[in-house]
């Protein structure tokens, strides 16, 4: 939550993520087992705050 109001952060994380490929990497191998995980997280998230 803190990002929404440090702007300088959120830049400095969004540089540091580009530099070192990091999203790059999260799709490389099998993108799937990516989106797999992130939609098991998204559903665990939303039924703690169903």
């Amino acid at each position: 939550m803190r990002l929404i109001d440090e702007h300088d952060e959120r830049t400095e994380l969004r540089q540091r993520l580009i530099d070192t490929r990091a999203v790059d990497r999260c799709f490389e191998g099998r993108p799937q087992a990516f989106g797999e995980s992130v939609l098991k997280l998204v559903r665990k998230n939303k039924s703690r705050h169903a």
